[in-house]
């Protein structure tokens, strides 16, 4: 997995980023990262309109955080998706 490109979201969301990234050759854009209540890091998928565009499992959320932490900071620990 790499990440492709990573924005802050911003201030005052429950967001911390946007992320795009690369999954050998499949590209998933504008997933989503948040920190769960007890701080670890979540990847969601993004919507259209109020439909997920794709769905995570969980090792593969973990994966997504993991890979992300570094350049939001915090703890990807038990992270996973909702």
């Amino acid at each position: 997995m790499k990440i492709l490109s990573i924005r802050p979201a911003p201030p005052g969301s429950g967001t911390l980023a946007h992320a795009d990234i690369d999954v050998g050759g499949l590209r998933i854009f504008d997933v989503v990262i948040r920190r769960a209540a007890d701080g670890s890091l979540r990847a969601f998928p993004s919507e259209r309109g109020r439909k997920a565009t794709v769905s995570f499992g969980i090792e593969f959320a973990q994966s997504i955080t993991r890979a992300a932490e570094p350049a939001i900071g915090g703890s990807s620990r038990d992270a996973a998706a909702a």
